[in-house]
């Protein structure tokens, strides 16, 4: 016993030394290389829902398919089930990344389902031996578990590397196919560029919870904690959607500014003259933007695996409701009181309510802005202040009508289910995804018709 007794003890004192070493290597505290480990050792287990994001069709199954994933019950007597991927922690590389404990490891670790998933669409292929292909690659090159800047100088050679090892494989990748992997490393460099800024310890805990903890939606674990991804995701799906033949409306674009964006793009090409796309397209974006916000609720992670999703993100969407709504009123009683006395003038913060100044700020700042161009083109008459108050108010009703919606869904306690993997209090109850669904149908027509009294003016 006292033998058995040193020898762990020395064993734990020979892995501190460890530690030690390595953070003198890189400049970094004992602390910071224990998580960096901790975290290589442990982020695979919510990959999978990560990348998955990154897909135009956001099937989670796919991911599941490709990186040759097995579920196995935790020592803990099946208190969780333990995700496997076979396709990165079989394979050296994982095992040189655990060793080395660099935060360039994580970096390749999160690489790596991207570049499965675009090997996928490339050779439309579900296989497990996808996965396993980019893991070969990797191994090839990756020697001591940190090399990831070797692999961002040449990433052609990695694309070659997995183009031979899918072939080995009976993957039917194609040659002319490295072109589009060297695009999905570059991207997939810019995620993992931005998950892992720094080694702070504040920013690797966030990454720990929301990759390695029982977490259903990593996305919002790390926007929780201020890290927004979310850009990056959405170029990787429309690069995705480009090459796998995916039409351009089946992205989904989730920030305004970019819906708005896609709107003026439309418009233009049916010939819309460009002074009234300027003033079209922000008020025809906000039915576009609103449809996206609840699609992509009802289609979330969390809505396909656990059949509902957190109440606090619709709560988030009410806010943002709200504030947009605050104000389309406002604007469209600007246009009343001044703009058809002959007196226009822009609407500004002033004309917020004190209460609502903050969510005005942090969701509608650009309404704000819209409105004043929209008082700039009415003064110049290139637009009838009675169109532009149509045009306001059409949208200060829509947003109406969805803030009623969605204040029936959350005051309902028949449509909640109790969420038994919350991480906080305000993520207890789950909004069932067919209440969800259900919503939406109730605002499709309300949606198709802002859009068309909108168009009209």
């Amino acid at each position: 016993m006292i033998g058995m007794f040193i020898f762990g003890r020395k064993k734990e004192e020979d892995l501190m030394e460890r530690y030690r070493r390595l953070a003198r290597k890189y400049g970094l505290t004992v602390e910071q290389v224990k998580k960096i480990g901790w975290l290589i050792a442990s982020m695979t287990k919510n990959l999978p829902e990560l990348a998955a994001n990154a897909d135009p069709e956001q099937d989670v199954r796919r991911m599941y398919k490709i990186l040759d994933i097995e579920h196995l019950p935790s020592k803990e007597g099946k208190k969780y089930i333990y995700i496997y991927i076979k396709s990165i922690e079989a394979h050296a590389h994982h095992k040189r990344g655990v060793r080395a404990k660099h935060k360039d490891a994580i970096k390749i670790h999160i690489v790596h389902p991207f570049l499965a998933l675009t090997l996928s669409h490339l050779a439309k292929s579900t296989s497990k031996h996808v996965g396993h292909a980019v893991g070969d690659a990797l191994d090839g090159l990756v020697v001591e578990g940190h090399e990831f800047e070797k692999l961002r100088s040449n990433p052609e050679m990695l694309a070659e590397l997995i183009i031979q090892f899918a072939k080995d494989r009976g993957i039917p990748a194609k040659e002319e196919d490295k072109d589009k992997l060297v695009i999905a490393f570059q991207k997939a460099a810019k995620i993992a560029d931005k998950l892992v800024a720094d080694a702070s310890e504040e920013r690797l805990d966030a990454l720990y919870q929301a990759l390695a903890e029982e977490t259903e939606d990593p996305l919002y674990i790390l926007k929780r904690n201020g890290v927004d991804i979310e850009p990056e995701l959405e170029e990787f799906r429309e690069f995705l959607a480009e090459i796998s033949g995916k039409k351009p409306e089946e992205i989904q674009a989730t920030k305004f500014k970019q819906v708005q964006k896609q709107v003026e793009e439309e418009l233009r090409a049916k010939g819309v003259p460009e002074e009234q796309v300027k003033v079209v397209a922000p008020r025809l974006a906000t039915a576009v933007w609103l449809e996206n916000q609840i699609r992509a609720l009802k289609e979330s992670t969390p809505a396909r695996i656990y059949g509902g999703v957190p109440a606090a993100e619709l709560r988030n969407l009410r806010e943002k409701v709200l504030a947009k709504k605050h104000v389309a009123e406002k604007a469209a009683e600007l246009v009343e009181k001044n703009w058809m006395k002959g007196t226009i003038v822009p609407l500004e913060e002033r004309h917020i309510d004190p209460k609502m100044v903050p969510l005005v700020r942090e969701h509608a700042a650009g309404m704000l802005e819209d409105i004043k161009a929209l008082a700039e083109r009415v003064k110049r008459g290139e637009i009838d202040y009675l169109d532009a108050r149509t045009i306001l108010v059409v949208e200060r009703d829509l947003l109406d009508r969805t803030q009623e919606a969605i204040e029936r869904t959350l005051g309902n306690p028949e449509y909640l289910i109790e969420n038994k993997r919350a991480w906080g209090v305000e993520d207890k109850y789950l909004i069932k995804k067919e209440v969800l669904e259900k919503m939406h149908e109730e605002l499709k027509p309300h949606l198709e018709t802002a859009r068309v009294k909108t168009l009209e003016r």
